[in-house]
């Protein structure tokens, strides 16, 4: 199934590509899914937790109108969600100040899995994490706070 999400960030696409390499995409992935695990366990009443959440991230491929980053988001164990994501995480200008962040992927349901609230639940999820990196990437750093 396709999933996509997507959030603006108040700085341009240069500032945004220095920034993203000190971010922890790991940490908000894995808390983006733990989220997800959580939301499901109260809408259904049985709680999978998976037993490791991992995101590989490729080096961004940088073109002339964006930059794009390949992910593989993987979930071991009992999954409570998707088992594996691949997507791109897209960084596109929308004006000089502006820039938007999007993830759109791709993922497998678990076998058995409630088509529609499995993917609003994976829906949840990368919204949580797009919303996390662009959060990140708003937030000034270290040099603008001593300025």
């Amino acid at each position: 199934m396709f999933v996509y999400y997507f959030a603006n960030v108040r700085r341009s696409c240069d500032d945004i590509s220095h920034r993203l390499a000190g971010l922890d995409l790991m940490t908000w992935a894995s808390e983006a899914y733990r989220s997800a695990e959580s939301l499901r366990g109260r809408l259904v009443g049985n709680e999978l937790l998976a037993s490791s959440v991992t995101l590989n991230v490729a080096e961004p491929i940088h073109k002339s109108s964006h930059t794009v980053i390949a992910l593989e988001w993987r979930a071991s164990g009992q999954a409570g969600l998707f088992s594996e994501l691949q997507g791109d995480l897209v960084i596109a200008p929308i004006g000089p100040h502006r820039c938007q962040i999007s993830l759109r992927g791709s993922y497998r349901l678990p076998p058995g899995a409630d088509r529609s609230l499995f993917h609003r639940l994976t829906e949840a999820c990368i919204k949580s994490f797009v919303d996390r990196v662009a959060s990140g990437l708003d937030r000034p750093s270290l040099t603008e706070l001593a300025i």
